[in-house]
């Protein structure tokens, strides 16, 4: 049986959580229920929404790859940038938001997520080069092969969904370039190499990469988050770079379950719906909303900074 993109999430989801929750009833101290608002929060009704994303500079182990990770990160950007669907925010603004963040928060996980939400990021995009070596490809009939020698350089990539902490999707790209005997020759006897040979691997790891971000990120539900109260208002991240408009609904979350998994990674439950919000003054990146009216004189709330908001 063949799974929508949607339905995959969801059973990934299913994995991380049941693991979870036998570490709970270990007496680990985690949820032992999981609200079916986590799965509405999850759906992805909404992935035509674009979707605000930080590319953190990216980095290497190794001090001779260091620029050229760095390098690599920024042309992700920039062709990110052009895409569709994605809004890229500058790395800056979120190492600014930062020095906001609570000093109470001590985590340096909590904190990162914190100061994303107060800039309604949907993910946050890490990368490093982790190894660049020589190898060979044998060709030929057996009997009769021959050792081609090709220099490989790799590239790990982590998304993480910032308002639930998950790791939205984890993977590796890589560049091969064929080389010639004396070239392999002499890297294999310790000179560098080559500067032409460096400057192809790094430029082809751009375009597959760009294009495993914009796979996963379109798949992600889009998430927006409540920044402030004033005057029976709500101030939300959703701006005209959204897609969003006056009139639209939002469905805002309480703030859930917060757990810590085997891994010791952070994650965020949502809690149950509190209310919807209605858009009524749309700005480039913030927006205000009003609390509408529920079903049997209900009154919608209670609301506050950091809660999740999900289309309606």
């Amino acid at each position: 049986m063949l799974l929508s993109p949607t339905n995959k999430w969801r059973m990934a989801l299913l994995i991380v959580l049941g693991s979870l929750l036998v570490l709970g009833q270990a007496g680990c101290g985690l949820p032992q229920k999981v609200s079916d608002a986590w799965f509405d929060l999850m759906d992805s009704r909404d992935t035509n929404l674009r979707k605000r994303v930080v590319v953190a500079p990216f980095v290497s182990r190794f001090p001779h790859l260091r620029a050229r990770a760095q390098a690599v990160g920024l042309a992700v950007a920039q062709r990110l940038e052009k895409q569709g669907g994605i809004v890229l925010v500058d790395f800056k603004l979120l190492q600014d938001a930062l020095t906001k963040v609570d000093p109470g928060i001590k985590n340096n996980e909590e904190r990162i997520v914190a100061a994303a939400k107060t800039l309604g990021l949907n993910t946050v995009l890490s990368g490093a080069l982790t190894n660049l070596a020589l190898q060979y490809d044998k060709t030929g009939i057996y009997g009769f092969r021959e050792n081609e020698p090709f220099a490989l350089l790799e590239l790990n990539l982590r998304l993480i969904d910032v308002a639930t902490g998950v790791l939205l999707a984890e993977g590796v790209q890589d560049s091969k370039l064929k080389l010639s005997d004396l070239v392999a020759t002499n890297i294999t006897l310790g000179q560098p190499y080559p500067a032409d040979v460096l400057n192809k691997l790094q430029a082809d790891l751009v375009p597959p990469t760009v294009k495993w971000v914009g796979r996963n990120v379109a798949a992600q539900a889009w998430t927006g988050f409540v920044l402030a109260l004033q005057g029976g208002q709500v101030k939300v991240t959703v701006g005209r770079d959204t897609g969003l408009s006056v009139g639209d609904l939002l469905v805002v979350y309480g703030r859930g379950t917060q757990i810590r998994s085997g891994s010791g990674r952070i994650l965020f439950l949502p809690g149950a719906p509190v209310g919807r919000l209605k858009l009524v003054k749309l700005d480039a990146r913030s927006s205000w909303a009003v609390p509408m009216a529920e079903a049997g004189g209900k009154k919608p709330g209670p609301f506050e900074p950091g809660q999740t908001l999900r289309t309606h």
